[in-house]
């Protein structure tokens, strides 16, 4: 096999242990089996920024990966050349170019990757995925990030992977190390944002909610007083002392920003907040305990309310 060292590194290991090791102390994978070569191959290319890396790996040997442990991490990723495949349940699903599949903490399929595959990686702290969701939603989320394993749709795919294919690039045409510094600086907050409302997640209707960036100052800061105190009695009077307005200002411009009123708006929140915990608890968790926590503190209101926002009912969302 012809070594090119010009354009990316270039790691060869006599036996499929160190190749187990090499692999692993980049993504957690825990054991490798299954490769008929003597020799394995491994050709990158890295890039590590802030709080997540970007590689670009080809394996020369066919492997499969199972019992392993992330750990606390979130890894995409984008088959360039070739197919993986990954077993989800009985399931064995094929992800080629233009297809995805994401390994979430606490989620470990097992997952073969046949000789000469091409794959693009990102590899994200899930403290630091999360802390960036959360300042975004400038709330914390009663659930957890998660991520469906397969199926997003092509033009997501295809997005996300130009952007790292251009990101990697861009990364090796400049020279001077302090405009390298800022460029990796934005373009980590960049593909954070991507793949937090790009791809589907467990947080993708807080965020679609949010609007957080494009809202006027007094209606996020108006905002940012229901997230924190959504479990509490909150007044139109609570909302302007938080954002230093006058009712007539702030109900202005939440009309014109979001089309409600303020506690229209609140109602909005707290009925989407009681969706994805519901979506959440158990099955002997009482859907009227869990509303009245979040404030909504009318019973024969709450059906109403929820049908005519979500479509169905409290008890059908549960089921």
């Amino acid at each position: 096999m012809m070594k090119d060292k010009k354009n990316e590194e270039f790691f060869e290991t006599e036996d499929l242990f160190q190749a187990s090791q090499k692999i692993r102390s980049y993504f957690g994978y825990h054991r490798l089996v299954n490769s008929d070569q003597t020799n394995f191959y491994f050709i990158e290319n890295t890039l590590h920024l802030a709080n997540l890396s970007l590689f670009e790996y080809t394996l020369m040997g066919e492997l499969s990966v199972e019992h392993y442990s992330l750990g606390d991490a979130y890894i995409f990723h984008f088959p360039l050349k070739g197919r993986v495949l990954v077993k989800s349940g009985l399931e064995v699903k094929q992800v080629s170019p233009g297809q995805m599949f994401i390994l979430s903490p606490n989620d470990a399929p097992h997952f073969s990757i046949p000789e000469g595959v091409k794959v693009l990686i990102i590899h994200i702290e899930a403290k630091y995925l999360v802390n960036f969701a959360r300042e975004v939603l400038l709330h914390q989320p009663a659930i957890d990030l998660v991520f469906p394993l397969t199926g997003h749709p092509e033009e997501v795919v295809v997005s996300i992977c130009d952007s790292i294919l251009s990101i990697l690039a861009n990364n090796k045409l400049i020279t001077k190390q302090s405009v390298k510094e800022i460029h990796l600086k934005q373009a980590q907050s960049y593909l954070l944002t991507l793949l937090l409302t790009l791809i589907d997640n467990s947080f993708t209707s807080l965020l679609h909610l949010s609007h957080s960036k494009s809202l006027p100052l007094v209606v996020r800061e108006a905002r940012r007083f229901m997230l924190e105190n959504i479990g509490e009695v909150i007044t139109l009077d609570n909302l302007c002392q938080a954002s230093n307005a006058s009712k007539r200002i702030l109900i202005y411009q939440f009309k014109k920003s979001t089309g409600d009123t303020p506690m229209v708006y609140l109602l909005g929140l707290r009925l989407e907040r009681l969706r994805e915990e519901i979506k959440q608890s158990q099955a002997n968790q009482n859907i009227l305990v869990m509303a009245i926590k979040l404030g909504l503190n009318h019973p024969g209101r709450l059906a109403k309310y929820y049908r005519e926002r979500f479509g169905e009912l409290p008890s059908q969302t549960k089921r």
